[in-house]
């Protein structure tokens, strides 16, 4: 929860930054670069034909800029055929007289025909578009053309994308631009009823929403229409444009689909008014949606980085970048153009920032459970926690454990044989041998109480052999003691022994203690048991102890023999102990053994204590040495001489 908060936070910081960033037009350019790439090659209209002055015209005609009998005698040829003829040439000074009257009437005899006028000096505060001033053809042309604005508007980055729809002048004249007033005109004389639905504009400019990359329009060269090798028929019904296509007369711009190749102006307008006639308008969304955009994927790039394994987290951080790119390909194909930059900058810098503090968290978090459980743990169950934090539960939670108490017998009247850096030495040798075999029985060292181990089994990672690798750990202990014993024998040291309690129960684990200091360990009633059991040994004169709930998972796996009911200080109800012997399946001599002993103690317990006095004499015969048979020979013994009251067959242990 606490790593979700913070990724939130510093996901909500990131958006905000980009969104404030975002309002005040940074990285406008990278933007409308990243939404060229969005431009996918369509079909251009086979009604717009481009007649192009190109180099084999120049070559044959001459140098530009020609007589204008040849522009007269181009518009002759065409006639009325085409539906519109636009021309990309200015005329805007005179020339010949006889040259020019002749193209003012081939103009007024064509087709709905229209020549460019160019603003000079663009501002855009408003629609129409102020400039300073027009050029406009000379008047014996313009009297019998329609008139267009032919420029089209770079951006920041010197890339066009957009043409002024309309512009005015210091005087108020209104002018329509070039490749609106063609589209309409070929709508007028196609018969087509109705205007353009409302075009989105940008500051009174019209987005170009460019049908495909250089030379995607047919186009024919001015002198193959001059001299009929294109005969007129071909331009039947055609929206057609004259315009420079020759590379040295420099009418060529970079557009949104240039790549390397600059487009030529002529085609430019082209895709204009193609992009006006079939109505795929494009439009920026609006601001909000941007920014909600930004928040969104920055929480969602969050909540999968706090939520996730990172390589979850990543995957899906790659899905949400995916999935708006193809978002923002559909929104594109629908006219609204979404911002890419500020959303993909987004994901991007929202997913290092929470990787890189994700790294650092899992590396303190990692250094932490290092340092607090490197004493307490097996290293093969470190590691495992280390890679897999998530398995440890910080804070209590109940489960069903194994606990084990270890005590050295007689260490009180040890220390006093012992000078204090002799008992130092084997204390540390003691635990430190001790500790490494419960580590290799996958146990979790909670604490050394002075010369006391208590341990236990199935947490921080779960152990379903919880029960039974505590038992191994027990056995594994009392042989190691055995070695110590031998090891120290020249310090009169060979009775040196412990006494060890499990037990398998329900308890709550975690980190128990206050904000300043606390330790991972485990509390509860059953944990109570297993040291009630380790101090019960001194009764029956064993050595490992383990309760009925130990014994219910492990009978199949070890070799122990029921000693006895008892009922642990500060309990009143009873529980079957056992003495656990070993790993494996009982010898035949010990199961004869066993049953003898239990059928004595059912005597013991149901209150016959001579005849289990007798059973139990004759058991001390066969095995002179074994303690729990002596213990209950003097109890039997004690019994008959001074009968207990209300007998439930529960011997009521006081022993802490």
């Amino acid at each position: 929860m606490k790593r979700w908060l913070y990724a939130l936070v510093l996901a909500s910081v990131i958006a905000g930054i980009f969104s404030l960033l975002f309002l005040s037009g940074f990285f406008s350019t990278w933007q409308e670069r990243a939404s060229d790439s969005l431009f996918l090659q369509t079909r251009s209209r086979p009604e717009i034909i481009i007649v192009g002055i190109d180099d084999k015209s120049i070559q044959q005609i001459g140098r530009w800029p020609w007589n204008r009998e040849y522009h007269a005698r181009l518009l002759e040829i065409l006639g009325t055929r085409p539906a519109v003829i636009g021309y990309d040439v200015a005329f805007s000074e005179p020339s010949e007289a006889s040259a020019d009257a002749r193209l003012a009437t081939a103009f007024g005899a064509a087709s709905t025909s229209f020549v460019p006028v160019e603003g000079q000096g663009f501002t855009f505060t408003s629609e129409p578009v102020p400039v300073q001033r027009v050029v406009r053809p000379i008047s014996a042309i313009e009297q019998v053309t329609g008139v267009g604005v032919v420029n089209t508007i770079a951006s920041m980055d010197s890339i066009t994308r957009h043409i002024p729809l309309r512009i005015i002048t210091p005087e108020g004249e209104v002018y329509e631009h070039f490749s609106l007033r063609v589209a309409r005109a070929y709508q007028s004389k196609k018969g087509i009823i109705g205007g353009f639905r409302t075009i989105p504009l940008e500051d009174g400019l019209m987005r170009i929403n460019f049908s495909g990359p250089p030379r995607s329009y047919r186009t024919v060269p001015f002198i193959d229409v001059l001299n009929g090798t294109i005969p007129p028929s071909e331009f039947d019904g055609k929206i057609v444009l004259v315009g420079a296509t020759a590379v040295n007369l420099r009418d060529n711009q970079v557009t949104a689909v240039s790549g390397r190749e600059p487009m030529m102006g002529v085609e430019i307008l082209a895709n204009s008014i193609q992009t006006i006639l079939e109505e795929r308008f494009l439009q920026i969304e609006p601001q909000w949606h941007s920014i909600l955009q930004i928040w969104l994927l920055a929480i969602a790039v969050a909540a999968a980085m706090s939520m996730m394994r990172l390589v979850y987290a990543t995957i899906v951080t790659i899905l949400l970048a995916v999935l708006h790119l193809l978002f923002a390909f559909y929104s594109f194909d629908s006219g609204v153009v979404r911002n890419i930059t500020f959303p993909m900058l987004v994901v991007s810098v929202t997913y290092s920032l929470l990787s890189l503090y994700r790294a650092l968290f899992e590396y303190n978090q990692r250094v932490f459970l290092k340092r607090a459980f490197s004493l307490y743990l097996a290293p093969p169950v470190l590691e495992q926690i280390l890679r897999n934090p998530d398995q440890l539960r910080l804070g209590g939670e109940k489960k069903t454990m194994t606990v084990f108490f270890a005590d050295i017998v007689g260490f009180t009247s040890l220390s006093e044989r012992l000078p204090p850096d002799e008992l130092s030495a084997l204390l540390n040798a003691y635990l430190t041998r001790v500790s490494k075999i419960i580590f290799a029985n996958g146990g979790v060292i909670d604490k050394f109480i002075g010369d006391a181990i208590m341990a236990f089994w199935n947490a921080p990672l779960t152990d379903p052999e919880h029960a039974l690798n505590a038992c191994r750990a027990a056995l594994g202990v009392e042989k190691e003691v055995e070695e110590i014993s031998q090891e120290w024998k020249h310090k009169n040291l060979d009775g040196f022994s412990v006494r060890i309690g499990i037990n398998t129960g329900e308890m709550v684990v975690g980190n128990m203690g206050s904000e300043m200091r606390f330790d991972y360990t485990v509390i509860g009633d059953s944990v109570n048991m297993a040291s009630r059991l380790e101090g019960i040994n001194r009764e029956y004169g064993t050595k490992i102890l383990i309760s009925g709930g130990t014994y219910r998972i492990v009978a199949n796996h070890v070799v122990a023999r029921k000693i006895d009911r008892v009922a642990l200080k500060g309990k009143r109800k009873g529980d079957d102990i056992y003495e656990l012997v070993r790993i494996g399946k009982p010898t035949a001599a010990e199961q004869i053994f066993f049953l003898k002993y239990e059928k004595a103690l059912s005597r013991y317990q149901k209150g016959d204590f001579h005849a289990a006095l007798n059973e139990f004499s004759s058991l001390a015969k066969e095995h002179p040495e074994d303690k729990p048979v002596r213990v209950l020979i003097a109890r039997c013994t004690q019994f008959i001489s001074s009968p207990p009251p209300n007998w439930d067959g529960i011997y009521y242990s006081t022993v802490k």
